[in-house]
């Protein structure tokens, strides 16, 4: 006896036949929920766009500043990865594990880690990271 086949697979098969015969009756009422008295729609007001809530509000502001070039554009990147590693280093000691620079989202350190490393020590400093980072653009 053949077991009948599940709804994930028939649904792609259905839902073309349905939807032309349900749309026509779902589009009225939609079209009257959206001019309901107080929204954009119904006052022909254009519909104002709101800041994401996940956002975080400092992220938002778009800054008026032109874009950062050279030395400037390097003490930015250089800030903003300290801050990055700060944050992984949770115990304060000015340095962070391979497990902590994975799990705070420093892919790079952590798959360089052990080049970054250069004493075996188990964890890097930030002026470790540095070192590495400097010796890795002479190279190139």
């Amino acid at each position: 006896m053949r077991r009948p086949l599940p709804i994930r697979f028939l649904m792609p098969l259905v839902m073309p036949l349905v939807m032309p015969l349900v749309m026509p009756l779902m589009m009225p009422m939609l079209m009257a929920w959206i001019a309901l008295p107080g929204s954009a729609l119904a006052q022909d007001q254009p519909m104002v766009r709101r800041a994401d809530p996940w956002v975080p509000p400092a992220a938002r502001i778009r800054s008026t500043e032109p874009p950062s070039h050279g030395a400037a554009l390097q003490a930015q990147v250089s800030a903003k990865l300290r801050q990055r590693f700060d944050a992984a280093d949770l115990q304060r000691y000015g340095t962070i594990t391979q497990e902590q620079a994975r799990r705070a989202g420093l892919g790079f350190v952590s798959q360089h880690f052990d080049q970054i490393d250069a004493l075996r020590s188990g964890s890097v400093s930030f002026d470790d990271l540095q070192r590495f980072l400097a010796r890795r653009n002479a190279e190139r």
